[in-house]
């Protein structure tokens, strides 16, 4: 029912013609019944045909020509004036017409009835008119936001993969000095991960979300293959539910824990992620060791993070971070049930 309204009221072709049909059968409603009801109506007929004419003269010349150039060109007081001379002219000659036809004299009162009726007409039509384009406006707007949005994403999804390949490069650079004989594994286990990334997360919006753990915990082994002071805790602490997500959406805190915990000396440094879903909700915790080395790569990943969040679950999600006893926790909260299953 929703659909049909729709297509009525905005879409064009023969709906367009079906939509001023009916806007004239509704304006003339009591006409027609007049006509069809009374037994003088048929005789009378000619006496509504005139006016109608020179209504639908009135109306389409105010949403076609005064409308167009004036109105939406906020020249309104020019909009005004002609649209009350082309009143004053429609009352005028419709009463001319009536009174010469059936040879009576003119009262004040149906000046004043025909000059409210002809204004409602006029009102009514410029109305639905200005209702009509603002809604298209509205739809064109939202078009514009959705195609930027989509846009943006694109832009910053891209962004992700060499950022995401130079860090496993650098980790099988690493590996080949340090453990030669697993390097083969290695490169096994990312031509794994660049097909999940081309082929299934490079080719869609959204990917299940168990999917993209698997791609995580694969990237978190790849990196503790280079780290022997690393010790990972990896804990799903409940089934993964079956929704779809944006891929990558994770990917920046985990890569940040395993950054920022990287030590000069040989102490032993603790990464430890957690995902918990309960609810229709997801919270994954991911903490980290400090480390002792200062890496000057910035803070891309996040704030890459931070906008995508913003653009894909607007109110649907919390990131918080906090640093005690030598520890970086990074927390973020975000629905994911069926319903926002984007």
């Amino acid at each position: 029912m929703e659909e049909f309204f729709q297509k009525i009221l905005f879409k064009g072709g023969g709906w367009r013609l079906s939509r001023h049909l009916l806007f004239w059968m509704l304006m003339y409603l009591d006409e027609l019944f007049f006509t069809v009801m009374y037994e003088d109506g048929m005789l009378d007929i000619d006496y509504a045909v005139v006016p109608l004419i020179l209504d639908v003269i009135l109306v389409y010349i105010n949403l076609y020509v005064l409308y167009p150039r004036y109105f939406k060109s906020k020249k309104y007081i020019s909009y005004f004036i002609f649209s009350i001379v082309l009143v004053i002219a429609d009352v005028g000659i419709t009463l001319l017409y009536i009174y010469f036809g059936e040879s009576v004299d003119p009262y004040f009162e149906d000046l004043i009835a025909s000059l409210i009726g002809t204004i409602t007409l006029l009102a009514t039509a410029v109305a639905i008119k200005i209702g009509k384009d603002s809604y298209e406006q509205r739809k064109v707007t939202e078009q514009l936001k959705l195609d930027q949005t989509k846009m943006e994403l694109n832009y910053l999804k891209q962004q992700i993969n060499p950022h995401f390949l130079f860090n496993i490069l650098n980790t099988i650079n690493i590996q080949s000095i340090s453990h030669p004989e697993s390097v083969s594994d290695t490169v096994l286990q990312l031509s794994d991960m660049l097909r999940y990334q081309i082929y299934e997360a490079g080719k869609s919006d959204t990917v299940t979300l168990k999917k993209e753990i698997e791609f995580l915990n694969n990237y978190a082994s790849l990196e503790k293959v280079r780290r022997n002071n690393l010790k990972l805790e990896w804990n799903v602490h409940s089934a993964i539910p079956n929704v779809r997500i944006t891929p990558f959406l994770f990917l920046p805190l985990v890569e940040n824990a395993f950054k920022h915990s990287v030590s000069i000396s040989e102490e032993e440094v603790l990464i430890k992620i957690d995902w918990i879903f309960q609810s229709g909700n997801l919270v994954l915790s991911v903490q980290n060791t400090i480390g002792t080395y200062k890496n000057n790569e910035g803070g891309f990943g996040i704030d890459n993070l931070r906008k995508r969040l913003e653009l894909l679950y607007p109110k649907k999600h919390n990131l918080e971070f906090s640093i005690s006893n030598n520890t970086h926790k990074a927390i973020l909260e975000m629905t994911i049930n069926e319903s926002n299953n984007y």
